[in-house]
């Protein structure tokens, strides 16, 4: 280990062991033990990899501080597994558009990038579907929140995002299958008001993709595998 990881604390964010932000073995924890979930934001489906606890919590939190390549690459690999999931249970057929609800100022400034948009595009490398068949629509124009999603609650999430989410005016979408995707979701409400946006221009949104899910939502039970 040299100076330089001394200096910047290089312990593995999950367990501590020093000399990288994630080492091996926590990155084999999570990726090795994921079963996609479905769940629902109100009335859209919502494919997920992970829950949003333990080691995957620190991975997520670790890239969102420091935009650590490895946290990230985790994230990506994780996005791919919800979207592949997606895309086998959606079926249809045309062209998909995956529109990505992009990080906040404060995520951007710490991990260097908009981290939806990074972990996205690399998750879309590798993606077993046809070229050309799901492409990124980055159409999404989003304003801070009045207060952090973090300390309200699912009634009060709602509220705070109503009107803060549109798709530009020269957004192509009309009559297009859309997948949503973010990184966590905790209620809904950012999806939720991000299939608002698209519908509004004439895009079909069918589902919504994230990394992880916090517990706080019903699961949807049918075939499909729920923990806890």
């Amino acid at each position: 280990m040299g100076i330089s990881d001394l200096i910047l604390m290089r312990n593995c964010r999950s367990c501590e062991l020093p000399g990288t932000l994630l080492c091996e073995r926590c990155r084999r924890r999570v990726e090795d033990t994921v079963v996609p979930q479905r769940l629902f934001a109100g009335s859209l489906p919502v494919h997920c990899a992970v829950r949003y606890e333990s080691t995957a919590r620190s991975i997520v939190l670790a890239a969102k501080r420091t935009g650590a390549a490895e946290c990230v690459a985790v994230m990506a690999r994780l996005a791919r597994v919800a979207l592949a999931d997606c895309l086998d249970d959606l079926a249809v057929d045309g062209r998909i558009c995956v529109v990505p609800l992009h990080s906040g100022a404060k995520t951007r400034a710490a991990a260097g990038q908009d981290l939806v948009v990074a972990v996205l595009r690399q998750a879309m490398k590798g993606l077993p579907a046809p070229r050309g068949q799901v492409q990124i629509a980055d159409v999404l124009q989003i304003r801070p929140n009045r207060l952090q999603q973090k300390v309200l609650n699912r009634q009060q999430r709602a509220g705070n995002v109503t009107g803060n989410i549109r798709a530009s005016p020269r957004t192509r979408v009309q009559g297009l299958n859309v997948v949503i995707f973010d990184d966590v979701m905790t209620s809904g409400a950012t999806l939720q008001a991000a299939a608002r946006a698209v519908s509004a221009r004439g895009g079909l949104v069918r589902a919504g993709v994230v990394v992880a899910y916090r517990p706080w939502i019903c699961a949807d039970l049918q075939g499909r595998r729920v923990s806890g």
